[in-house]
């Protein structure tokens, strides 16, 4: 198995969701099998696409080997683990992410994954797979290919002779190789021939092709003759110490394997040393998404809606109340606390049921013993928790008192 992110992300997410619910691949290939695992493709597109950021949407790919053959709860259980580890520490409605299942007519399963790049509760840019993202999801990768002997894209075994690169395609190469994949073939051909058979005699044949502007153990840059720009060559055969005997012991044991059939190498052992590692990378994440994407606290918010409900109710009380001559017109719902607002001038001599004492004042202990029943009295009578002061209780009512 292996995970990676494409470079996709600043075009129109509704299309990419076309295409990942579409029936045929890029190639106009029809899919044997197209099924959304989690999340919705379409309000993840609204999402992205509602975004004022340049990058509107992170793409992603899981995807297995033909020989791997994961089950269905296999594949569901992959799709939690990653999603567990990208929204470390966020809750389910601060994000917006979907995951696809496209499998090939040969059985081959390859999962893509579309995520909104924006915060929900706070419209700040959310990246899940920000430069060094590999520290964190190859740990996933590494533990899901140990524990069940899926083939390993570090695996020795299934290194190539080069690894490719973009680059426009040349339908009819020059007379000397001047591409990357022609010099490629021009290496390989020698090689079986037995005319190169060890790294030194590679970066020669490499040196008469044409200029070689920089040399490391894993790679070779050239510049071919006549070319303004060098090309760099990855892969076994380029390696500083590769030899012919390597690449053959490794094709005997491919083929070995092909003609007895995969029966995955489990190691719980590495299975269990990327596990940690896993921990320790979706901590870190966590900590990250808890400081970066912070919430409002629930007792001011819970606070915030006390006090509309508050002012909701002394507004019905206003209007519904009968008149008394020159008084105000308010009738206090049992139940509720006064505010600063019900406390009258001289035209209320005596205590009333809400126990506010001759004079229209309030005695201290009275409003301590108020506090004490209502925690967050002290909170509104300073105004609303966001910072706003709530002026709807002065202005409910149109009596002139008030």
């Amino acid at each position: 198995m292996h995970i990676k992110f494409l470079s996709h992300g600043q075009g129109s997410a509704r299309g990419a969701v076309n295409y990942l619910l579409g029936e045929r691949d890029h190639t106009g290939e029809e899919r044997a099998e197209v099924t959304v695992l989690s999340g919705d493709p379409h309000l993840v597109a609204e999402v992205a696409d509602a975004s004022a950021h340049q990058w509107r949407y992170t793409s992603g790919v899981i995807a297995w080997s033909p020989e791997d053959n994961p089950t269905p709860e296999q594949i569901n259980q992959v799709v939690q683990d990653f999603e567990r580890t990208a929204f470390a520490g966020l809750d389910p409605d601060q994000y917006a992410t979907c995951a696809v299942l496209h499998r090939e007519q040969d059985g081959t399963a390859h999962i893509h994954t579309l995520t909104a790049r924006v915060e929900l509760s706070t419209g700040k840019a959310l990246n899940i797979a920000p430069p060094g993202h590999e520290k964190t999801f190859d740990p996933l990768r590494d533990y899901w290919n140990h524990s069940q002997g899926w083939a390993r894209p570090d695996d020795p075994e299934r290194f190539r002779h080069v690894q490719p690169g973009h680059e426009p395609h040349r339908s009819h190469p020059d007379r000397h190789p001047k591409t990357r994949a022609e010099i490629t073939a021009h290496i390989e051909a020698l090689a079986a021939d037995g005319l190169v058979t060890n790294a030194k005699e590679v970066r020669q044949e490499l040196a008469d092709i044409g200029e070689i502007t920089r040399a490391s153990k894993d790679y070779v840059s050239v510049r071919p003759h006549g070319e303004d720009k060098p090309i760099r060559l990855r892969g076994e055969l380029y390696r500083d110490n590769w030899t012919i005997d390597q690449t053959l012991e490794r094709e005997a044991r491919r083929a070995q394997s092909a003609a007895a059939g995969r029966d995955g190498q489990r190691d719980p052992d590495a299975a269990e040393r990327a596990r940690k590692r896993l921990e320790a990378a979706t901590g870190r994440r966590e900590a990250y998404h808890r400081e970066r994407y912070q919430r409002p606290e629930p007792q001011l918010e819970q606070a915030a809606e006390l006090s509309r409900g508050w002012a909701t109710a002394t507004d019905r009380a206003d209007r519904e109340a009968p008149s008394h001559g020159s008084g105000t017109g308010r009738a206090v719902e049992s139940g509720r606390w006064p505010s600063e607002l019900d406390a009258p001038g001289s035209d209320h001599g005596g205590r009333d049921a809400d126990g506010q004492r001759p004079g229209g004042e309030w005695h201290p202990a009275d409003r301590l013993a108020d506090q004490q029943a209502h925690p967050a009295l002290t909170d509104l009578e300073r105004g609303d928790p966001a910072g706003r002061v709530d002026a709807s209780v002065g202005r409910s009512s149109g009596n002139t008192h008030d």
